[in-house]
C-alpha cells in the first residue's frame, strides 16, 4: 500500500496513516524507516492509526517511508 502526501518542506506536519483490518487487535509499538535518508520524528499511536513528521526533505523530491508496527500478539505488519 502506497500513498502520496505533499507538504511544504518547512512545515511540521504530522503524516498519518490508517491500519485497518487488524480485527481485535491494537498497535503495541510503531517503527518508521526512509529509504530515502530523510530524517523522520514525532512517531505517535492513537487507535489504529500512527503518525511520523518528515523533517529536511527537499522541494519537489519524493521520498518513501515504511511503516512497521507490533501487534499486542507480537506480529509484525510493514506498509
Amino acid at each position: 500500500m502506497s500513498e502520496v502526501v505533499i507538504f511544504n518542506p518547512n512545515d511540521e506536519q504530522a503524516v498519518p496513516i490508517t491500519w485497518d483490518g487488524l480485527g481485535a487487535l491494537t498497535i503495541a509499538s510503531v517503527t518508521y524507516d526512509s529509504l530515502d535518508g530523510a530524517t523522520i520524528t514525532g512517531a505517535g499511536i492513537v487507535g489504529n492509526v500512527t503518525t511520523f513528521k518528515l523533517v529536511g526533505a527537499d522541494p519537489g523530491r519524493t521520498y518513501q517511508v515504511r511503516a512497521t508496527v507490533t501487534l499486542t500478539n507480537g506480529n509484525k505488519v510493514a506498509r
